[in-house]
């Protein structure tokens, strides 16, 4: 569905990305780890259109469609059937939590509370607080509201950028739990989060960056067990946290 070839991408005059390259199967979870400043979130940013793409290729294929997408907006990506859950801001903290959900559906505004309510079965929590503004939330809440709008648009493939960036464990468990589910409907996600054991539990294919260059990739079962890969970015054998890890990703 998705395949990133040789990207050479960054900020104005900054490289970030070298030569990147992914790819996401329809139905898949594809998560992309590796330390801080590895060009994770940059790459999620150059496939939504939000970074400079100097060179290389992202292709988007859908319904027997394939449609080259490098520095497209991201108005028309979402549009086109992605859509993007950034770490921080994403929620429009002045509008109401059915305010921010209605605003999802800009893209494809038909139906759009039919579509809301069955969002609502997934993400039930967040009925009781419908008419609450969003910046009152609390971190799991503001979460799922902002993975919530963003199926409004009824993308088939999501990129969400570090989920878990400062929730409570429980918390987290929610969010991985709907991402879970939402999985098993169909819906392809390619994650880019800093708890890497949790992102490789949960993960079909996994990429590993270092320095804007990929170093690894595989299944994300097999790298969460490859020994290079835990001694040099999970912190040691860990054997305890890939084990809660995996419960989590079950969940």
């Amino acid at each position: 569905m998705l395949e990133v070839t040789g990207l050479n991408a960054g900020y104005e005059d900054v490289l970030v990305l070298d030569g990147v390259s992914m790819g996401a199967t329809p139905g898949s979870t594809v998560a992309i780890v590796g330390p801080n400043g590895a060009g994770k979130s940059t790459l999620l940013k150059a496939v939504y259109g939000l970074a400079r793409v100097r060179s290389g290729r992202v292709v988007f294929r859908r319904d027997g469609a394939e449609h080259e997408i490098t520095g497209w907006p991201p108005h028309r990506l979402t549009t086109l059937g992605l859509n993007y859950v950034p770490q921080t801001d994403n929620v429009f903290a002045a509008l109401s939590v059915r305010e921010n959900l209605l605003l999802g559906a800009t893209a494809r505004p038909r139906q759009a509370q039919a579509r809301m309510e069955r969002l609502l079965i997934e993400f039930g929590p967040l009925r009781a607080v419908l008419d609450r503004l969003a910046g009152a939330l609390s971190g799991g809440q503001r979460q799922s509201l902002a993975v919530a709008r963003a199926l409004m648009s009824e993308p088939a493939l999501l990129l969400l950028d570090e989920p878990s960036a400062g929730l409570a464990p429980e918390a987290v468990r929610t969010v991985f739990g709907h991402l879970g589910r939402l999985r098993k409907e169909g819906l392809t996600i390619v994650i880019v989060e800093q708890n890497a054991r949790l992102a490789l539990a949960s993960a079909d294919n996994a990429y590993v960056l270092e320095g804007g260059r990929n170093r690894y990739e595989g299944p994300g079962q097999k790298l969460l067990e490859d020994a290079r890969v835990v001694e040099l970015y999970l912190g040691g054998s860990g054997a305890g946290e890939t084990k809660h890890a995996r419960a989590a990703a079950d969940q």
